[in-house]
């Protein structure tokens, strides 16, 4: 039915809709009249009903008046003028007018106020027609007999009226109850229409709104991403159905279109000028298709002939000339390509014979051509460097002259950049480093040469004193190794007393959990214990409870007399057992309160002596630390005296080692006056300073 509903168009939904609610809304307005109405005429028959009523008694009041005061011709007068509307009345009550307001015990109370009625008329007449013969005392016999029945029927019809007034209590009563219940028929009308409108807007809300934001929100993210795959889920074939239809190949299509659109745009990007929009596109996106296939084209007849170009340079041939036929961009392209590399091959040409005259040591011949632009740069660039290649060439070549001749003092005086402006430095930075290292090599070997006798002279006391130390240093290591023994034989002590001390500890610890477990142990007696007592409490509880229905048992047997002594005899066993059952969970209390006491006790018992396994454990783990800390300390002791044990023998060796060095040095040192005395005269051959 919704699917069906769904599928109407818009217009037939808001339609439909409209329809129905303005047909429930006059159904509804037509339901609150008509009970308005039948509402309106109970209650204007029943206040019509009470009016007669209080209008009878009235009469029957007067007359009884008038009987009393004498004058029963105006009274029978106006109870005659009155007949009419009581006959009236009367007749539409018996013909039902009054039905819907009236039942069965209202129509005989009706009834007897009627035939009242009819007495009093009798009874009036009578006291009119008394016989003019008749003396006073029978005429005040007839008036009290008249008087005393006129008041009997007053009593009756008080009690006929508020009987009546009780029934119209009712009938007012029942009428307000069906008012209430019709006036909650009607809200409850107004309620269930309100829903059904409710429902029937939602349902065309639902219909329409979700899908046309679902369009929106898809409009907005496809403008915010670009994601042109996102789609909808077509529900119904109305008009948002079909919109939507209709966006999802719109989408479609643009997707198809920037799919090939972009392969082609991405091909071009990795040189593949082959790729082509091949989609069937109509419209906009097939002008879109259209115009991109062209430009590939162009673009690959373009990239064609630059290719055949920049292979022609590539090649080296600098004249080849392009044969396609282009226009527009495509041809200033390829004929800039074609001007460039032709300026390129001159340039070439030139700069090639330049360089070959370079390569032969000629410096002087220049790149003699027109250029423009970069060329031209590279023209004045290389010429430039040329110049100044020859005049740094022409100055270093000086220099290295006078170098080969000894001459320190000629340097190089002209700034020049890059490469040559730090091979120009290097090399007086070279002359200036060599001009002071043989101004030093000269002063050092003098001062060598004076040296040389002292350390000779030296050399003997010190080859002396080498022997002495290396026999002091022979005995210092053997004592060493002695030492060494003694602190290794420590260490193996305080390692045995640290595992000692580490077993110790673990036993500790173990000891101290199962304290632990025992505890633990504990506390479930005592959560058992706590249970039990609950459960004895039941117990006693439900024995004290079984006593008292024994006893009310016992009383209702008492009264049943005879009849009630075995069901007695019984109640007083069930009274018995109960107090028996009452008397053992006393006792079991009282047990399971000295087992708490001595559970708790012995809890405390535990408690002390993990606390004391605790101590225990932490002196135990101090002796263990303070032996570990001693068994390290051993360790490094004695890593300490063999690493000094170590250091003596090196020195041993060392200083044996020195003493044959000595003796060589003193043979090193005579060399070294000769070579001293040969390394002046040969600095003596440089010239350090202008003449």
């Amino acid at each position: 039915m919704f699917t069906f509903y769904r599928n109407l168009s818009l217009g037939l939904k808001l339609l439909i809709s409209g329809g129905t609610i303005l047909v429930l809304v006059v159904s509804l307005l037509l339901f609150v009249w008509r009970g308005h109405d039948t509402f309106n005429g109970q209650a204007q028959a029943a206040l019509e009903f009470g009016d007669a009523v209080l209008h009878i008694e009235g009469v029957l009041r007067g007359s009884h008046e008038a009987m009393s005061g004498g004058w029963g011709n105006t009274a029978l007068e106006a109870i005659e003028q009155e007949g009419g509307k009581l006959s009236q009345f009367f007749s539409q009550a018996t013909q039902g007018r009054y039905q819907s307001v009236l039942h069965g015990e209202e129509f005989i109370e009706l009834q007897k106020a009627y035939q009242l009625w009819e007495k009093v008329l009798i009874s009036l007449q009578q006291f009119v027609d008394v016989d003019e013969g008749v003396t006073l005392e029978e005429l005040e016999e007839t008036q009290i007999e008249l008087l005393l029945e006129t008041g009997k029927m007053l009593e009756e019809m008080a009690q006929i009226r508020n009987t009546l007034q009780y029934l119209s209590k009712d009938q007012y009563q029942e009428v307000a109850e069906e008012s209430g219940a019709f006036m909650q028929m009607v809200i409850f009308g107004f309620a269930l229409l309100s829903l059904l409108i409710f429902s029937l807007f939602y349902s065309t809300y639902r219909a329409t709104s979700p899908p046309l934001q679902q369009l929106a929100a898809l409009t907005r993210r496809v403008v915010e991403t670009g994601d042109l795959s996102l789609r909808l889920e077509v529900r119904g074939n109305d008009e948002v159905g079909r919109s939507t239809t209709a966006v999802n190949h719109l989408l479609e299509s643009m997707q198809v279109a920037n799919q090939e659109v972009g392969d082609v745009i991405h091909a071009i990007a990795n040189g593949n000028f082959d790729e082509r929009v091949n989609a069937d596109l109509k419209g906009d996106l097939g002008l879109l298709k259209q115009g991109v296939n062209q430009g590939a084209i162009r673009i690959q007849e373009t990239m064609s002939a630059l290719n055949g170009v920049l292979t022609s340079m590539a090649a080296g041939e600098f004249s080849s000339t392009p044969s396609a036929t282009l226009s527009g961009g495509y041809k200033e392209a390829l004929d800039g390509a074609t001007t460039t590399m032709e300026a390129i091959g001159s340039a070439i040409k030139e700069i090639n014979r330049v360089m070959s005259a370079v390569a032969a040591g000629d410096f002087k011949q220049r790149v003699d051509v027109s250029l423009k632009g970069q060329l031209q740069r590279l023209q004045s660039n290389l010429n430039g460097s040329l110049d100044t290649l020859s005049a740094a060439i022409e100055e270093i070549s000086l220099s290295a002259h006078a170098l080969a001749q000894g001459d320190l003092t000629q340097t190089i005086h002209t700034h020049y950049d890059g490469q040559l402006g730090t091979l120009t430095t290097a090399l007086n930075r070279s002359f200036k480093q060599l001009h002071q290292m043989v101004e030093e090599v000269q002063e050092n070997a003098q001062q060598i040469q004076h040296g040389n006798a002292q350390i000779s002279s030296e050399n003997d006391n010190l080859f002396q004193r080498t022997n002495g130390q290396a026999a002091d240093l022979s005995d210092t290591a053997q004592s060493m190794r002695q030492m060494t023994e003694l602190v290794q034989q420590n260490a193996l002590r305080t390692q045995r007393a640290d595992q000692l001390s580490n077993e110790t500890h673990n036993k500790a610890a173990e000891s101290n959990r199962v304290m632990a477990q025992v505890v633990e142990a504990m506390d479930g007696i005592i959560q058992s214990s706590s249970k039990i007592a609950e459960i004895t409490n039941v117990i006693d509880s439900i024995a004290f409870q079984t006593n008292l229905l024994a006893l009310n048992a016992a009383v209702e047997a008492a009264r049943a007399g005879d009849h009630g002594r075995g069901f007695a005899v019984v109640a007083g066993e069930v009274r018995s057992l109960a107090q028996r059952a009452a008397d053992a969970t006393k006792q079991i209390t009282g047990l399971i309160e000295q087992s708490g006491q001595r559970v708790e006790e012995g809890n405390q018992l535990v408690q002390r002596s993990g606390e004391s396994l605790q101590e225990m454990i932490g002196a135990v783990g101090q002796v263990g630390t303070i032996i570990s800390e001693i068994t390290t300390i051993g360790q490094q002791q004695s890593e300490g005296i063999g690493q000094v044990n170590y250091a003596l023998e090196k020195l041993d060796s060392t200083t044996q080692q020195n003493a044959a060095l000595v003796e060589q040095g003193a043979a090193n040192a005579q060399n070294m006056e000769e070579q001293s005395s040969s390394l002046i005269t040969m600095m003596n051959k440089f010239t350090l300073e202008i003449t």
